[in-house]
Formats: structure tokens, C-alpha cells, sequence
């Protein structure tokens, strides 16, 4: 994948997009970070034109909401073969599903709170 990406392994993936993690080989350090590939339904010109719109459109809300010290930042998007990459901050820890699971037994009241603040 060109823009300096180099994915390691597939973390999720979905109807329109698939999400990795990765490299980031161009920053000192080479970090990981994490590239969500979102593949358009259809690539006639004018879905891809309004697809393009709206994915500019998230971008820009991400980098916003990026700032805050509870949401992964966004470093970068860009557009490669009519497929679009968002590329963000890899915070390590476990998946909301994960902590989740019922075989971990019932959640104690201050657990929950606390989820749910951390969470808000």
C-alpha cells in the first residue's frame, strides 16, 4: 500500500471496509497504528464522487474529535485506487466485546459506572 504504510496483521473486517495494523514507515520510529480500508459499494463516477464527499466530510470530524484525550487520533486519510484509508492511533488494549464476555462472570455496579465513564 503505498503512503508509507506496511500492515502486519487484519484486525476486523465487514461489508465495505476492513481494518489492520500497521507500520507507519515513514514516521521515526516506524509506529503502529491502525488503517481502516473502506471500499466503496459501487465504482460508477458518481457514487465514487459522492462516496469521496462524505469520507472527506468523516476525515475532517475525526481529526476534530481526535484531540480529545479519549479518542484515537487520526494521522492521516488519503484515496488510492478509488478505495479510501482512514490511518489512526493504535491504543493498545482490549475490545469492548472482550471485556464484555459473559464466561468473564457479571460485572460488579462499580465496575459498570466506571466502564460507562470511562466510555462517556
Amino acid at each position: 500500500m503505498a503512503g508509507g504504510f506496511k500492515i502486519s496483521k487484519s484486525l476486523a473486517s465487514g461489508g465495505f471496509s476492513c481494518t489492520y495494523l500497521a507500520q507507519d514507515t515513514k514516521r521515526e520510529g516506524n509506529p503502529i497504528c491502525v488503517v481502516k480500508e473502506l471500499m466503496p459499494a459501487r465504482r460508477d463516477p458518481k457514487f465514487l464522487q459522492v462516496a469521496r464527499r462524505l469520507f472527506n466530510t468523516e476525515a475532517e470530524i475525526l481529526a476534530v474529535l481526535g484531540k480529545h484525550p479519549q479518542i484515537p487520533e487520526l494521522f492521516t486519510y488519503f484515496e488510492e485506487n478509488q478505495e479510501f484509508y482512514l490511518v489512526q492511533e493504535y491504543i493498545l488494549g482490549n475490545t469492548l466485546s472482550k471485556e464484555l464476555k459473559p464466561e468473564k462472570g457479571a460485572k460488579t455496579d462499580a465496575y459498570v459506572v466506571n466502564l460507562i465513564q470511562e466510555i462517556l
